[in-house]
């Protein structure tokens, strides 16, 4: 049992004198021996599910980087109104490759100021403060709430983790906010030519090539990078059709992830009851065998 101290944590003298069962031999053998099988055969399973997580995410990319570098598929281009079949062009990018003659390719920063998150610290943060504040997670998590920031979001501008493990996920701002100094935001400085949810699939589609960073030093991205960035622009209207074909696809891939990952944590939770179960006697492992 962990102490429920600052730092949980088991002392030594707890772990030996806790009491511990110990059945016969031949019981704890078949004890072992069935519960190998019997995890083994969840351990696949889990493993099998993981594995279609990440074929799953593999494809939710491969359909972003298609979208925002050919544009729609032919179908979903004509429910929009729009020719799939246009004149490509070489866009002089060996990773983007050819690329719609009409879409235009320029710096990141001809349409996007972009500069660090304010410096916020942990006990800058208050629970019921009046705009939460974006750090540098995935998930695009908020840290917590402060009532007067020195960087003020709002609905359209992009955070992009810029420091450790979460380098380069895009978080696409929905209300008025801020973020720390281990991000760096970016806000729209042509609104009416750049669509916000668009630009975001666009960093999404090609993050490990935009936000490469030196792995063998402090993992991070700088503003100059971000700033110089290519961005590739098809007219509004496309930038307004990609985004919301992008919304509805990606989310029927994001909702079967969710069902996958719901089924690995009940098969997690069977595996911890399993072992449970068997090493307290409450099965007779002798006669149970699991399909």
């Amino acid at each position: 049992m962990c102490s429920t101290t600052t730092y949980p944590n088991l002392r030594v003298d707890e772990y030996c004198s806790a009491l511990l069962p110990i059945p016969p031999v031949a019981e704890q053998q078949a004890i072992a021996a069935f519960l190998d099988r019997e995890t083994g055969k969840i351990d696949a399973l889990v493993a099998k599910k993981e594995r279609l997580i990440e074929l799953l995410q593999e494809k939710r990319t491969a359909l972003i980087s298609h979208a925002v570098t050919q544009g729609l598929p032919a179908q979903a281009a004509a429910q929009a109104g729009l020719n799939p079949n246009v004149p490509k062009k070489d866009s002089g990018i060996p990773w983007l490759g050819r690329i719609p003659a009409h879409w235009e390719i320029n710096r990141h920063s001809r349409y996007f100021r972009s500069c660090m998150g304010q410096t916020i610290l942990k006990e800058d943060l208050i629970d019921d403060g009046a705009v939460p504040v974006y750090s540098a997670t995935e998930s695009g998590a908020i840290f917590g709430y402060i009532n007067s920031p020195t960087v003020e979001l709002e609905r359209g501008d992009i955070v992009i983790p810029a420091r450790g493990v979460s380098i380069g996920f895009p978080v696409l701002v929905k209300e008025r906010s801020t973020c720390t100094q281990t991000t760096i935001f970016s806000k729209p400085l042509k609104p009416a030519t750049t669509h916000s949810l668009y630009v975001f699939y666009w960093m999404a589609g090609f993050r490990s090539v935009l936000f490469s960073y030196d792995r063998t030093a402090i993992p991070q991205i700088t503003v100059a990078q971000v700033s110089s960035n290519p961005l590739l622009l098809p007219t509004f209207s496309e930038q307004q059709a990609i985004a919301a074909y992008l919304d509805a696809e990606t989310a029927k891939l994001d909702a079967l992830m969710a069902k996958i990952r719901a089924a690995i944590e009940r098969l997690q939770e069977y595996r911890t009851a399993l072992i449970s179960a068997a090493v307290t006697g409450l099965i007779d492992v002798r006669k149970e065998s699991l399909p």
